[in-house]
């Protein structure tokens, strides 16, 4: 004869184990992806608007050797915006059909976000009428005018980065600040 085995019902569930496992797994890869993702986020503000200063820094040059007319690139007095536009006031008032309209773009930094000149250049940094202080003028042969110019995209708890144009060749590098500011 025969024995019947009890019947067991199994329950639906996990143990204490399991789960602390799962616990701390999860910890772990927080712990390695939150530094991560909290590190890129901080100065993204001051990498686009160095992205946008160097865009407008090729602009600029390559609009004075296309139209044969020098352009300048401006901060703002207060360091928000940027400016492009033809060295001389009169090119954007003349309006003939004959020649094309001068290039001329702003643009406005993120929030916080600053363009400061450098402090080691001989002369002090003047605004112009509208308000713009020129850090930089690109001749038609696609040189600088100036020999050096070097300035500072800043945020205020973030890692500034510098750019600088060389005036022979209008090359713009992008580096850190140094950290001694």
């Amino acid at each position: 004869m025969k024995t019947q085995r009890p019947i067991t019902t199994r329950r639906a569930g996990y143990t204490l184990i399991e789960l602390l496992v799962v616990i701390a797994v999860i910890v772990m890869i927080g712990a390695v992806v939150l530094p991560t993702l909290s590190g890129t986020e901080g100065n993204t503000k001051v990498k686009a608007a160095a992205d946008d200063a160097t865009g407008d820094i090729s602009k600029a040059r390559s609009h004075a050797m296309e139209e044969g007319r020098n352009y300048q690139l401006s901060v703002s007095k207060d360091g928000t915006k940027l400016r492009v536009a033809p060295d001389d006031p009169a090119a954007l008032e003349a309006t003939g059909d004959d020649q094309p309209k001068p290039y001329v773009s702003e643009q406005q930094f993120a929030d916080s976000v600053t363009l400061v000149p450098s402090s080691s250049v001989s002369e002090p940094a003047t605004a112009d009428s509208n308000g713009w202080v020129r850090l930089a003028t690109f001749l038609q042969d696609g040189t600088c005018r100036e020999d050096l110019v070097d300035f500072e995209i800043r945020q205020p708890g973030v890692t500034s980065l510098k750019i600088q144009i060389r005036g022979l060749t209008g090359h713009t590098t992008v580096n850190p600040a140094s950290a001694t500011k």
